[in-house]
């Protein structure tokens, strides 16, 4: 019964987050619309879909298979394997997003000839590379708590990455609008690189400060 209730209180926790990050994602959306317009956010979307795939080709499944196994560990009692796993995992993650995000950076001219129509997106895109290797690391301490069904430190940093990236994209794009649209957009990536590193920075302080307890708590 106690599991059970563990279950449905995290389903209900990520249930608020994600209704939460709707909201906010949906008045951010608007924002953004009224301040640069919709040829403004033309460009930006132009990025995304080439960045999601560098994403899915660092994490490739990684963090899914990490809390399946960690889970696992759990169930057999083993607590003292899951931080291995999960350092192992964690060091596999920063490899595959450093060679991506390399690449990604040193053929970004290539890349960007082949895959946009418009290159404004250069500098945008370029900005949002570095997220490759923050997204990485978030996603195996997702996958750490998930792995453990502590579903609070992700919801948090997934609401906190949100404010941050509503916060800072807005500002910036406002800061760097008068040079151009194209710069405007760079500050949208600017906000999501930014709110990419506040999230995983809650996950970290969560995983300090209950890595004792996690790992040996029986």
């Amino acid at each position: 019964m106690k599991s059970n209730q563990s279950l449905v209180a995290g389903a209900l926790i990520l249930v608020i987050a994600s209704f939460i990050n709707r909201i906010l994602g949906f008045v951010y959306k608007i924002l953004i619309v009224r301040l640069i317009g919709t040829e403004g956010v033309g460009l930006f979307q132009m990025v995304l879909p080439p960045f999601t795939l560098l994403l899915v080709l660092t994490t490739a499944g990684i963090p899914l298979s990490l809390s399946k196994l960690i889970a696992q560990k759990v169930a057999e009692g083993k607590r003292d394997e899951v931080n291995k796993i999960f350092l192992a995992s964690l060091k596999i993650l920063f490899l595959s997003s450093v060679i991506i995000a390399s690449s990604g950076w040193y053929f970004a001219p290539r890349y960007i000839n082949l895959l946009f129509s418009d290159p404004r997106v250069y500098w945008a895109y370029l900005t949002l590379i570095p997220a490759l290797i923050v997204v990485a690391f978030s996603s195996a301490y997702r996958g750490y708590f998930l792995g453990l069904k502590q579903m609070f430190p992700s919801a948090l940093s997934q609401v906190t990455e949100q404010i941050v990236r509503l916060t800072v994209g807005l500002i910036s794009a406002t800061t760097f609008l008068p040079f151009g649209i194209e710069y405007a957009t760079i500050g949208l990536a600017l906000g999501t690189v930014a709110g990419e590193i506040a999230g995983l920075l809650i996950l970290i302080i969560f995983y300090q400060k209950n890595k004792p307890i996690t790992i040996l708590k029986k």
